[in-house]
């Protein structure tokens, strides 16, 4: 049993949650049935209530009967959107620091979102049922891991590959992840990541076992390479790599789903290491500020000109084609293909005197030749 300081801080911040969701709770849960919210609490308070649960006492206060502890059950289990909002020193004026804390989701029963904010996710524990249930997983400033909040066990990432089957977006922005690690597999769901804010030098091999992986933000990290990621996103229609150090396209260059890339703020200072996206069928917003290579000559009109008959189609920095740059563009694809057209004509002429040659060569050479049989009667 806790010491009994402990127990009384336990029943205090309890006592007053269970007082005020007795009060307000129906009201708020009806309310954001019309206008959906998420509600917010403090890990201490989660975690008293966690505690709580394991003491042998009934769960009406003896000193306040307002206070029962079944109105934050009740809640608990029929909330849909839940925030945990946590810090980065003490609690209050306590000696308790926020992140030595563990609590239990496992009585929200129906979450289809959570929030975790400033806080060890790690020290989450009761998930398991939300497994079939969360749609939306966002975790801001509290992990270095992904594996930390799916994983909670020493298993294989196996074991946990279909467990995620309803999460469908996941914001895992402003914390301290290094890699994109194997637990990732479990989400195969996923249509939305969020990623950026992160310390990624690379994606890792594992994100091409999200099928349904639609929209992947990777801005502000340390990517200076995106080669092979042909092969590893190949339904991305959405991504944004800014603010990274890239210095060539190349590596996307088959991304055929692809329609928006956000690519400004990388190292892209010629246009031969941008026009390789040019052949992407299905591309309309491509944004390159903050790149060097918007100081060439022509920048715009060469950059859109990669894209031949879909020019005018493709919106550049934020705006489309004008009316110069179509022309200019119209003019020079109508000379591109005069050029080609006039050179294979010359490649046909010239395979059909080749062709001609050889067949006179081999008349000569052969003993059904009219010429070869003039030449053995002499």
């Amino acid at each position: 049993m806790a010491p009994i300081e402990k127990e009384e801080e336990i029943h205090a911040i309890v006592d007053d949650l269970s007082v005020r969701l007795g009060q307000l709770g129906d009201g708020w849960l009806t309310a954001s049935e019309k206008a959906p919210k998420y509600f917010e609490f403090t890990p201490i308070e989660l975690y008293a209530f966690t505690e709580r649960l394991k003491l042998a006492e009934p769960t009406i206060s003896e000193t306040n009967t307002s206070a029962d502890l079944s109105n934050t059950v009740d809640f608990l289990s029929r909330v849909k959107n839940l925030k945990i909002r946590g810090s980065r020193g003490y609690v209050r004026s306590s000696n308790i620091v926020c992140n030595s804390l563990s609590l239990s989701l496992h009585h929200c029963k129906n979450l289809l979102s959570l929030w975790v904010a400033d806080f060890d996710v790690s020290r989450i524990e009761g998930i398991s049922h939300l497994r079939k249930s969360l749609r939306r997983l966002v975790i801001h400033y509290s992990m270095s891991r992904i594996r930390d909040f799916f994983v909670k066990e020493e298993l294989s990432v196996a074991d946990f590959e279909d467990s995620w089957e309803s999460l469908e977006e996941a914001d895992f922005s402003f914390n301290h992840l290094e890699e994109i690690d194997d637990s990732i597999r479990s989400l195969k769901a996923l249509v939305r990541l969020n990623v950026s804010q992160n310390r990624l030098t690379s994606i890792g091999s594992t994100l091409q076992h999200l099928p349904r992986l639609s929209y992947l933000d990777l801005s502000k990290n340390n990517i200076a390479s995106v080669s092979g990621w042909s092969q590893l996103l190949g339904q991305i229609s959405v991504l944004k790599i800014a603010n990274n150090s890239i210095k060539s396209l190349e590596g996307i260059a088959k991304l055929y789903s692809l329609e928006v890339l956000d690519a400004s703020d990388n190292q892209l200072d010629t246009i031969e290491s941008v026009i390789f996206i040019g052949n992407l069928p299905c591309l309309e917003v491509l944004n390159l500020k903050g790149n060097k290579v918007r100081k060439v000559v022509e920048y715009r009109t060469r950059i859109l000109e990669a894209f031949e008959e879909r020019a005018g189609l493709v919106t550049l920095d934020g705006q489309p084609g004008d009316a110069h740059e179509k022309d200019t563009i119209a003019v020079r694809l109508a000379l591109k293909k005069a050029k080609e057209e006039k050179e294979m004509v010359d490649r046909e002429r010239k395979e059909k005197i080749e062709r001609s040659v050889r067949y006179i060569s081999n008349c000569e050479g052969s003993d059904t030749s009219p010429y070869g049989s003039f030449r053995n009667n002499l």
